[in-house]
């Protein structure tokens, strides 16, 4: 019944948006409209007590990071499918930590207010994602994004603000401070002084385009750089490596640390201008290699 179900809901994606592009290393992760978004596809069958299960890998997740995507759970009496927007829940996962065997454990009871229940984090309405106008939505809003044109200080400005409302402390080389741009976002206080733990390589680590640490601790949790497309990589793979080294080098804390960024973490932010490139930000980490792109709304 699982091959039915995804080979007529397959068919449906084909005849709205054209032919799927199923991505490497999963047969359930698709790209859709040329590139607008991505989808991953979960079934299960309607269990005893109307409950479905659903097991959501780890690994099929990382690939759904800063595109525009949806988890779509199908079951096998559904009238409509249900697109989940990954930007959602995305915090939500990256909180929990993974089953043995690498999966996040779901469940959706489709009673008369459809809910989605993922372990260890409790129960969440999903009656209003019902549909396939939920997936329309996505792919248009994408369509008529309009991306900016953003200097290396407004991209700091950004990067930093969105670590200050993940709950972060923010660092951003004092040099800098006074060019960060309050036009793009709310103003937030930066750190006034780097811990001591990273004495020895103080020198380094303060001119790092902005860091993102635990409020209130010495634990960085990520590296952000920022340089214009069109950088030699090999020059990344030297900064990169240096970084790593040089950060690991401050003590095992750091690494005990990672959760949400695989150590090493440093993150080289690449942007462009619009006439440039179709997508204004690639993410490049340690090692260097091209892992995703990201727009300017994440």
């Amino acid at each position: 019944m699982a091959n039915l179900v995804k080979a007529f809901f397959l068919e449906q994606l084909r005849s709205k948006y054209g032919n799927p592009k199923q991505l490497p290393g999963s047969l359930s992760l698709f790209e859709v409209g040329a590139g607008l978004a991505r989808v991953y596809i979960r079934y299960s069958k309607v269990h005893g007590r109307n409950r479905t299960f659903f097991g959501l890998r780890q690994d099929d997740l990382k690939q759904l990071e800063g595109f525009n995507s949806a988890i779509c759970f199908l079951w096998d009496t559904q009238t409509e499918p249900i697109f989940i927007p990954f930007a959602d829940f995305e915090d939500i996962f990256h909180a929990l930590t993974p089953a043995s065997d690498g999966q996040y454990k779901v469940q959706i009871y489709p009673d008369d207010e459809t809910e989605l229940y993922i372990a260890n984090a409790g129960r969440f309405n999903i009656e209003g994602f019902y549909g396939w106008h939920n997936l329309d939505s996505l792919i248009d809003k994408n369509r008529i994004t309009v991306f900016p044109d953003l200097s290396h200080s407004q991209v700091q400005t950004l990067i930093g603000s969105i670590g200050f409302l993940k709950g972060y402390d923010i660092w951003v080389p004092l040099t800098d401070r006074n060019k960060l741009d309050w036009s793009l976002a709310e103003e937030y206080a930066c750190r006034g002084d780097l811990p001591a733990r990273y004495g020895k390589v103080d020198d380094i680590v303060r001119e790092v385009d902005v860091l993102w640490m635990r409020r209130g601790s010495s634990d960085l949790r990520a590296i952000f750089e920022v340089e214009q497309l069109g950088v030699d990589p090999e020059c990344w793979t030297g900064l990169t490596s240096g970084y790593c080294d040089s950060i690991s080098s401050s003590g095992p804390a750091h690494r005990r640390a990672e959760r949400r960024f695989p150590a090493p973490n440093a993150s080289f932010l690449c942007y462009s201008t619009p006439s440039d490139s179709p997508q204004p930000f690639s993410t490049i980490r340690c090692p260097v290699h091209r892992e995703r792109a990201i727009d300017s709304r994440s």
